[in-house]
């Protein structure tokens, strides 16, 4: 866990490429009716003139026909941030959303557009994000595995991230790289034989026929999209916080937990109570 923490840092990075769309729009809006153009037809091979054409023509209608974002309401929000994503409040600072579908890796097997696609990636990351935290939280906290001769008596004993990289043994790293590749394979497949029905961020788990479901949920249509939405916003939080986990980790070098605790009992209970119950 600790390790996945790290390769967490690496990968947040990028999240601000799965955050959905908004546009930065400077001058006068476009009051002229948008023409639209044919479609080319796909061949099922990629070609890169195509897709340069039709990421084209997206992003002028975008321009045309843009809206104000929720997310920044002093720019604007291209046509392919229309609110279907749950989470989507219209913020695409770069316009990725209007790229053409196929410019992603999946080519003509990705049925959805290219923001479902990004979402794809947010969720896979903000995911993988919330799993990190406790990566940097659980070893200071609770403990690391002990070791033993063949791995070394403190192989495990790091409670930072960035130390057990280098200090666990490679086979313990070979394991994890296999678990995540056969999690990724898994999940490919799944949207390969899904095609336009795939559910972004889908694991077969939860409510449903033929679904893995300990839990018994049961949610309402309404319900499971309020459920959704809370994903998706802690998803982002925890992308975020990762990447400020690392940064501070790093710039410090004292584990998180550690500076947790020393700034805990820098806060004297006279100094709270003698500025009104404020720490500073």
């Amino acid at each position: 866990m600790k390790l996945l923490a790290t390769a967490a840092a690496l990968l947040v990075g990028s999240a601000a490429s799965y955050q959905m769309p908004m546009t930065m729009i400077f001058g006068k809006k476009s009051s002229a009716k948008v023409t639209k153009k044919a479609v080319p037809v796909k061949s099922g091979k990629f070609n890169l003139s195509s897709w340069a054409q039709e990421s084209g023509a997206i992003a002028s209608a975008s321009r045309a026909a843009a809206k104000p974002s929720v997310a920044l309401p002093y720019n604007e929000a291209p046509i392919t941030c229309d609110g279907t994503l749950v989470g989507d409040f219209g913020f695409d600072p770069w316009q990725l959303s209007t790229a053409a579908e196929g410019g992603t890796f999946l080519g003509k097997d990705w049925q959805g557009s290219t923001a479902k696609f990004y979402r794809e990636a947010e969720l896979t990351h903000g995911r993988i994000a919330q799993l990190a935290i406790l990566g940097y939280l659980v070893p200071g906290t609770l403990g690391t595995f002990p070791g033993n001769e063949w791995t070394g008596v403190d192989a495990y004993s790091a409670v930072k991230p960035l130390d057990a990289l280098t200090q666990v043994p490679q086979l313990a790293l070979l394991q994890i790289v296999a678990a995540m590749g056969f999690v990724e394979l898994r999940r490919f497949n799944s949207i390969k034989k899904d095609g336009a029905n795939y559910v972004n961020g889908d694991l077969k788990l939860g409510q449903g026929e033929g679904r893995f479901n300990p839990l018994k949920l049961n949610y309402t249509p309404e319900q499971y999209e309020e459920k959704q939405l809370q994903e998706i916003k802690h998803c982002r939080l925890a992308m975020m916080g990762i990447l400020g986990m690392w940064l501070q980790e790093n710039n410090s070098g004292l584990g998180i937990v550690e500076q947790i605790s020393q700034g805990l009992e820098s806060l004297k209970v006279d100094d709270v109570v003698a500025t009104g119950g404020y720490a500073f």
